[in-house]
């Protein structure tokens, strides 16, 4: 489904990997507290880090084409 692929969302393939490694360093004993620091990580990631996730997005767009819309990695 190359239209909603997470291959072609930044926040699929990039962002949310990154918030998930420093969030699941810490054990949490509530939503609340998954959230809070969900959203505190959010606003800390660094622009360039947003940046080179977009910036990747046409090379991935190619590589959805070239395998004709099956995933890859």
């Amino acid at each position: 489904w190359p239209p909603s692929s997470p291959d072609l969302n930044p926040l699929d393939f990039s962002i949310w990997g990154i918030l998930e490694t420093i969030v699941n360093a810490r054990q949490h004993r509530s939503l609340e507290s998954l959230k809070r620091m969900l959203v505190r990580e959010w606003n800390r990631l660094p622009m360039d880090t947003v940046r080179a996730a977009i910036d990747s997005w046409r090379r991935r767009l190619a590589l959805v084409v070239k395998h004709k819309g099956d995933r890859f990695e």
